[in-house]
C-alpha cells in the first residue's frame, strides 16, 4: 500500500490540491484494508491510525497522512509562487 497506492497519489497531490473530504474517503478505505485486507469491510482497530502514519523508527508502519502530505504540497506550491518572481497572472498566461 505505501509503495503502490500512496507513491502514485502523492505524484497528483504534489501536482494538484485534493478536496478535504476526498482524502479522508481515502484514508479511510487504506485503513480498513491494513485492518481487515478489504476495504469495504471495517474492522475494530487496536492502534490509532496517527501512531500507524509515525516513521519505522518510531514503531508506525511509516505510511502517510494524505492530508497532511497535501497541506504540505499547498504550502510548497505557495513558496515557490512566492519565490519566484511572477504573479499568479504571470504563472497562468506562461502555462498557456
Amino acid at each position: 500500500m505505501k509503495s503502490v497506492i500512496q507513491g502514485m497519489l502523492i505524484h497528483s497531490i504534489s501536482i494538484y490540491s485534493w478536496p478535504i473530504s476526498l482524502l479522508k474517503e481515502i484514508e479511510t478505505w487504506c485503513r480498513n484494508f491494513v485492518w481487515s485486507g478489504d476495504c469495504s469491510k471495517r474492522k475494530l482497530v487496536t492502534v490509532s491510525w496517527s501512531k500507524i502514519c509515525r516513521p519505522l523508527e518510531e514503531g508506525g508502519l511509516g505510511l502517510r497522512s494524505l492530508t497532511k502530505l497535501n497541506e504540505a504540497a499547498n504550502l510548497q506550491l505557495g513558496w515557490e509562487l512566492g519565490n519566484s518572481g511572477l504573479s499568479c497572472l504571470e504563472v497562468k498566461y506562461s502555462e498557456v
